[in-house]
């Protein structure tokens, strides 16, 4: 095979090339740095008394990317170099230059780096040299952001209120506050706490359109529920071009990092139930951010902005820019409604889509106000139940459907609800609504008339409705509709939410969804309707959120869905069981394994019972099982456990599939610790071959196959392959899952193995980078966090006493 070409020298022959295309127009980036004609008089002054580099640089002149002439051009100018340091000093003083130019330093850096490292420079058996000009890499949006570029913003802000009116006071706090670089938090006074549709949303909404032209970044976030936080921060992370990481608190924090930077963006966090809730996302200091909320008690985070009904002035403005209706009827009209912003949207609405004049709309309202009074009943509920019953009223005779539509939104969480929710599951709506599901026509003229009557709104794809108004239509339900509506809302989700949440290509979906799984299963239960499918929707969302490193969250819903499945089910119930193993595999991860074996044995006792000791659900009990023994250093047990599972997973399904996979690279960990090398290592080969040919080489699952078979190869005594393994396995975690637990892992084993052959130095880079990551996931007291803490240290130790001895 022939020798490596010398970076330099593939570099210099790379730039010639690239000279040539310049001066053709085709490399303008190239072409505007001054000492590229530098670099190449300097080259052809080396070519005059060298007739094999004069003859390579004519070649190459005559075809500059073919890749043979560049090759004997680098070849040359290698030779050349090998007697001339003058010459290779030279070249390297212009490389080191070039790299530096504003225009031309990005490209020359790509290609300098890419040679040094041979990935965009091939050399064959034959010496033969592939030379690719890739094109610059896009910026990033949010590289385009550091460097101030004009026009560049990001926003995913709601529509506009049109009809705003008044709140001027309160948008000069607002501006004032945040001007002076606090947060603020809108939320209403104690004496109206719980207070709903008084206006702090559209207030807010109000303040993000005026200041547009001020913040290059402006993202809002439903809040009401804290586990969808997360998701909808990541959106932004990938709207930026952040890289993305399976690890939702990594990206979040990695957002942070960037923010950090940038000075002029808004974040917002709408309906906050809880300042609790949000503090582990509150946003770095340096940008604005905005919350509304309920609750007054912000001191620690925010300063508070107290909001109440507008006065009468801007209400009678309101209805009168909204309706066109006259002061005096105005007046009478805001009156009635308490002065509610909600209501009085909702009025305005009615008043503009049927023409009714507001004496008559005022009659219709005290007809139903004295229907719908209720003993107990909070005023803004009662005129918000009012304002809808009339509205209602209209929308029967116009779009009976519509109605159907709003009361299934009302079981949802309020805040974008897919369109597509109710067209891809039209076989579990009622035969109205699955009507309108199948007839994209009919979907949109029910979704306009609920528009029309200010019941929702629509963005894009989606809809929201406000809470008071679904606690409404809620509290308008007898008892049998509200249950019926309920049965229809969780069947619809369970069938839209993803059944694996563990493959990456789901998360998507499962992010969108996450919010009303929790909305639905809350309603089901308080109802105490469907225990199997609400406690397999709550199993769904915590998968979820384990395969996205978030076990807290994870651990939470798990433990409550087993209670739910307990008391509901049964303790021998296979849903049962399945939660059992989804909260082991959660403990086991968060290095609880005395509860994670407790809740593994438990599981396995219900599913070889029911379904039975054949079925693949035992089997998956068996492995997970077994993974906790071997940690527990029962390795005869766990093998024993293993074997069983090979057999059966082999039975029902065959070789190729990956639960067999998963048991082979399983059993090969437990062979390892026994210390048969030789068995364990052609478990982990065979395992990887089936999944290469399953997944491809790039999959998640290769790296965690790679990792385990390179330990087994370095304790055979081949520490070259197994570094080899191991540099594969961190490329693909550092391309897929850079701030995961999985990722740290192979950092650790990597760094063993270099701190081995004495590269002590990157094994210290890389046994900070795990500590930083197990750290930031699993605490600073996981036994993998110490077992990092102390090779670091170990590490540290030898490279001071290599300078000492030095």
């Amino acid at each position: 095979m022939a020798a490596p070409l010398d970076p330099l020298a593939v570099t210099t022959a790379s730039l010639l090339a690239g000279a040539s295309l310049a001066e053709e127009g085709r490399l303008p980036a190239l072409a505007g740095w001054p000492g590229l004609a530098v670099l190449v008089a300097r080259v052809h002054q080396a070519a005059f008394d060298d007739p094999a580099l004069h003859a390579s640089l004519a070649e190459m002149r005559l075809a500059p990317t073919d890749p043979a002439r560049i090759t004997s051009l680098a070849n040359a100018i290698a030779a050349r170099m090998g007697g001339d340091a003058g010459l290779q000093a030279e070249l390297q003083r212009l490389l080191d230059q070039a790299q530096q130019h504003p225009t031309a330093g990005g490209l020359v850096t790509q290609v300098a780096g890419q040679a040094q490292v041979g990935t965009m420079v091939t050399v064959g058996e034959a010496g033969d040299f592939h030379f690719h000009l890739p094109a610059a890499p896009a910026l990033t949006t949010l590289e385009r952001l550091r460097r101030g570029e004009v026009g560049v913003s990001v926003a995913n802000l709601p529509p506009r209120n049109l009809a705003f009116t008044g709140r001027e006071h309160q948008l000069a706090i607002l501006a004032e506050r945040l001007a002076a670089g606090t947060a603020a938090a809108v939320v209403q006074p104690q004496a109206v706490h719980g207070l709903g549709g008084v206006g702090k949303t559209h207030l807010v909404l109000e303040y993000a359109h005026r200041h547009l032209d001020h913040y290059c970044v402006i993202w809002w976030v439903h809040a009401e529920e804290p586990l969808a936080i997360p998701g909808q921060l990541v959106d932004l992370a990938s709207r930026l071009g952040i890289p993305a990481a399976a690890d939702q608190a990594q990206a979040v924090q990695a957002l942070w990092d960037e923010l950090r930077h940038l000075d002029r963006w808004l974040l917002v966090l709408d309906n906050v139930e809880d300042p609790e809730d949000v503090r582990p996302y509150w946003p770095p200091g340096n940008g604005h951010t905005l919350a509304t909320s309920r609750n007054p008690a912000w001191s620690d985070l925010a300063a508070a902005v107290p909001l109440d009904v507008p006065p009468r002035a801007e209400a009678v403005a309101f209805l009168h820019r909204r309706s066109g209706v006259d002061a005096q009827a105005a007046a009478t009209l805001a009156e009635a409604l308490g002065d509610l912003p909600l209501a009085l949207e909702q009025a305005a609405a009615y008043l503009e889509e049927t023409a009714t004049d507001a004496g008559e709309y005022l009659d219709l309202f005290g007809e139903h106000a004295h229907d719908l009074l209720d003993e107990g009943r909070p005023a803004t509920e009662q005129t918000i139940a009012t304002t809808w019953t009339v509205s209602l009223q209209r929308l029967r005779e116009q779009a009976p459907s519509a109605e159907d539509l709003l009361v299934l939104c009302a079981f949802l969480a309020a805040d974008a609800i897919p369109r597509a929710l109710l067209t891809g599951h039209p076989e579990r709506l009622p035969e109205r609504l699955a009507t309108i599901a199948c007839d994209a026509i009919a979907y949109q003229r029910s979704i306009r008339a609920l528009r029309r009557y200010a019941l929702v709104k629509a963005s894009g794809d989606e809809l929201s409705v406000h809470r008071l108004v679904q606690v409404v239509v809620r509290a308008e339900l007898g008892a049998d509709r509200l249950r019926s509506w309920v049965a229809t809302a969780l069947t619809l989700v369970h069938a839209a939410f993803p059944a694996d949440p563990t493959h990456s290509a789901t998360w998507s979906s499962c992010e969108r969804l996450l919010p009303h799984a929790l909305a639905v299963t809350g309603h089901a239960e308080a109802a105490g309707l469907g225990p199997e499918t609400t406690v397999q929707l709550l199993n769904r969302a915590a998968l979820y959120l384990w395969e996205r490193a978030d076990h807290r969250q994870a651990r939470g819903l798990l433990e409550h869905a087993l209670t739910a499945s307990e008391a509901r089910l049964g303790d021998d119930h296979p849903d049962t069981a399945a939660t059992l193993n989804h909260l082991g595999l959660v403990l086991h991860d968060q290095g609880d394994l005395a509860a994670a074996r407790s809740s593994h044995e438990r599981a396995l006792h219900v599913r070889e019972r029911r379904p039975g000791r054949d079925h693949p659900d035992t089997g998956l009990s068996l492995n997970n099982l077994a993974r906790v023994l071997r940690d527990l250093g029962e390795l005869d047990q766990a093998r024993a456990l293993l074997e069983r599972a090979l057999i059966l997973f082999e039975a029902c399904y065959g070789t190729n599939h990956r639960d067999t996979t998963w048991t082979m690279h399983n059993l090969g960990l437990v062979l390892h610790d026994q210390g048969d090398l030789a068995t364990a290592r052609a478990y982990h080969e065979r395992a990887l071959a089936i999944r290469e040919a399953l997944l491809g080489p790039d999959d998640l699952d290769i790296a965690w196959g790679l990792n385990h078979l390179a330990r087994v190869v370095s304790d055979l005594g081949d520490r070259d392959l197994a570094r080899q393994l191991l540099e594969r396995a961190l490329t693909i975690d550092n391309a897929r899952n850079p701030d995961h637990p999985n990722t740290a892992r192979s950092l650790s084993d990597l760094a063993n193995i270099l701190a081995g052959q004495g590269d002590l130095e990157r094994a210290r880079d890389l046994l900070g980078r795990a500590l930083a990551i197990r750290k930031a996931r699993l605490g600073p007291d996981h036994p993998d966090t110490q077992q990092s803490w102390q090779n670091l240290a170990a590490v540290v130790a030898a490279l001071e006493h290599r300078g000492q001895s030095g």
